[in-house]
C-alpha cells in the first residue's frame, strides 16, 4: 500500500527547520545533539544577540552548565532548573507583581471536577475578577486582565487561569536531592555581573599603558646611569722629579693631582630592552 508518509522525502522537497534560539537556551540540545539529523534540523542564524541573551536566559544557563558540572542525571536537571528558572523570573522579572504571600493565599478558583473545558466558552473576564481573594488583589486582577484576550481563543488555557495556574505557580522538583541550587536565587545575575565591572576591571588597557611607560622610564633612568658610569678618570700626579717623587706641594703640603678622560676606545654593546 502506497501512502502519502511512504512518498514523503523531505530531502526531495529541500524542506529543513531552522532550530532556533530555543533549542540551546533550553537545554534540549543536551539530550538530541547526538541524535538529530543534522540535515533536517539546522543552525544557521547567529543567536548572540540581547534579545537571545535575557537575564533569564543567563541565569537559566549558568545553573545548568553547574549542575552539568556537578554531575547531575538529565531529568534531574531539567526539573531542577525549569523550576527555579520560575522562580528566579517571578522574584526579578521587571514585569513580575508577585508576592510570597500568594503561596499561602485563600483565592476563589474554578473547580476543577465540575467544570469541563467547553463549559468556559461562556466565562467572562469580569466573572474571573470577582472571585473572592482576586477582586482585592491588584496584582491578580492585573494577571487576568493580560492573560485573558489569548485564553479566549483557547479553552484550555482559559481553564487554567480560572484555576489560578498562571498565578506565578511554578513546577515542583525534588527538594530533597537538589535543594542546594535553590540559593542561585538569593541574588540577581545583573549583581553577580557587576563584580567584575569595577574600574580597574573596564579599564584593564589603560594601566597596562601606564605600567609599561612606567617600565620604560625606570629601564631610560637606569640605562643612563649605566653609560655615566662607564666614564672612566684617572687620578695623576702632575710633576714629578727624576726618583719619581711629587714635586708639587700646595700651601697644606697636600698634594695637587689632576684628572683626565682615559684615551682608551671602548665599544659598548647596545642595551636591549
Amino acid at each position: 500500500i502506497i501512502t502519502v508518509r511512504k512518498m514523503w522525502t523531505p530531502d526531495f522537497w529541500n524542506v529543513v527547520y531552522e532550530l532556533g534560539p530555543f533549542y540551546t537556551t533550553s537545554g534540549v540540545n543536551n539530550w538530541c545533539d547526538n541524535t538529530r539529523d543534522s540535515e533536517w534540523f539546522i543552525e544557521t542564524m547567529d543567536y548572540d544577540v540581547d534579545a537571545v541573551k535575557t537575564e533569564i536566559n543567563t541565569y537559566s544557563n549558568n545553573l545548568r552548565e553547574q549542575m552539568i558540572n556537578d554531575g547531575v542525571e538529565q531529568s534531574g536537571i531539567f526539573k531542577t532548573v525549569g523550576a527555579l528558572t520560575c522562580m528566579y523570573s517571578r522574584k526579578y522579572s521587571p514585569n513580575s507583581c508577585w508576592d510570597p504571600e500568594f503561596e499561602e493565599m485563600d483565592k476563589e478558583v474554578c473547580d476543577t471536577e465540575d467544570i469541563s473545558v467547553s463549559s468556559m466558552a461562556n466565562s467572562t473576564l469580569d466573572d474571573f475578577l470577582d472571585y473572592e481573594g482576586v477582586k482585592d488583589n491588584q496584582c491578580l486582577k492585573k494577571i487576568r486582565r493580560e492573560s485573558f484576550p489569548y485564553a479566549e481563543h483557547a479553552l484550555q488555557v482559559k481553564k487554567q487561569l480560572c484555576k489560578g495556574d498562571w498565578d506565578y505557580k511554578c513546577p515542583e522538583y525534588n527538594e530533597l536531592l537538589y535543594g542546594q541550587y535553590a540559593s542561585t536565587l538569593d541574588s540577581p545575575v545583573s549583581k553577580q555581573f557587576k563584580k567584575h565591572t569595577s574600574f580597574f576591571a573596564k579599564s584593564g588597557w589603560i594601566w597596562m599603558i601606564v605600567i609599561n611607560g612606567i617600565l620604560v622610564i625606570i629601564v631610560a633612568i637606569g640605562c643612563g646611569i649605566w653609560h655615566c658610569s662607564r666614564s672612566k678618570t684617572s687620578k695623576l700626579s702632575l710633576d714629578d722629579d727624576e726618583d719619581g717623587d711629587i714635586v708639587n706641594e700646595d700651601e697644606n703640603g697636600d698634594n695637587s693631582y689632576g684628572t683626565i678622560q682615559t684615551s682608551e676606545v671602548e665599544e659598548y654593546q647596545p642595551l636591549l630592552v
